[in-house]
């Protein structure tokens, strides 16, 4: 076989970069979340270099915490400056459990001061979770930009939620460059009020998350219409946030798992698959 030239070769490599970065995360398993679900999941999306500062390895999986010195906020309010490139050295710390050969950030020797973009999670520290495939090449900041402009309704359940609970979500984020108008939706005195273009729906979930017969039918008086004249509006670069425990608003087996979809008429909908709760 005749050898490779040096233009065939940057083609090649081209070529396979493509392949990987169009892969649902670079170097995860199908059972692993998508890019959506990563970036719809994230409190702060940053460009950045991480430095290690710490590895615990007292427990059974080493923990190993650090700062990410920020060059750009794709998403978040990060201190005090908005979404955009970053003055000055800001710097936000960063935690995970470090498993050994993984491709994601936990694998701290590889990714250690190298830049890249950071998907974070935040908890109940001034410590944001970069634990899972949180970490992306650079070169994917085109698929995380159009992931935020074009994802607009998310339904989410925050990992602070007591164990006791199900508490969700009820996201509209809006990354792009214009106000939003928006159909109105709030909780308040135990009861979620959805304009008549918003919908949030319950079904028992079999295998894989498939939905299985029957919608639920919400409690009594906790789930009520607003006016079709209800709107609000979500600024550029904001998002409107509604929080409460799904256990309110139906009778729930805590042995069961469910799938709920949030929907908006013209903006979209989300889909998410909720465990039962733990004894």
């Amino acid at each position: 076989m005749p050898p490779v030239s040096a233009r065939a070769s940057n083609w090649l490599w081209m070529v396979l970069s493509l392949i990987w970065t169009c892969s649902p995360v670079s170097g995860q398993s199908n059972s692993r979340p998508s890019l959506d679900q990563l970036v719809s999941s994230s409190d702060l999306i940053v460009v950045g270099a991480c430095q290690v500062e710490a590895v615990d390895s007292s427990g059974n999986v080493p923990y190993v915490s650090g700062t990410i010195t920020v060059e750009e906020v794709l998403w978040g309010d990060l201190l005090s400056f908005l979404i955009g490139e970053v003055v000055g050295e800001e710097q936000v710390n960063v935690g995970w459990r470090a498993i050994s050969g993984s491709h994601d950030p936990v694998n701290w020797a590889a990714h250690a001061g190298r830049k890249g973009i950071w998907l974070l999670a935040r908890t109940d520290t001034d410590v944001y979770r970069a634990d899972g495939p949180r970490y992306l090449a650079r070169w994917n900041r085109f698929r995380v930009v159009r992931s935020l402009q074009k994802n607009m309704v998310f339904l989410r359940r925050t990992p602070l939620s007591p164990s006791s609970k199900m508490i969700v979500d009820l996201v509209v984020r809006n990354a792009r460059r214009q106000d939003a108008v928006v159909p109105e939706f709030l909780f308040k005195e135990g009861a979620l009020h959805l304009h008549p273009g918003v919908s949030l729906t319950v079904f028992r979930s079999g295998p894989g998350g498939k939905e299985e017969g029957e919608p639920l039918v919400p409690l009594q008086g906790r789930m009520l219409s607003l006016d079709d004249e209800a709107w609000i509006i979500v600024g550029s670069g904001e998002e409107h946030l509604v929080r409460f425990d799904l256990a309110q608003l139906f009778d729930l087996d805590r042995q069961t798992c469910y799938t709920a979809r949030f929907r908006i008429e013209g903006l979209g909908k989300s889909t998410l698959v909720l465990p039962a709760i733990p004894r």
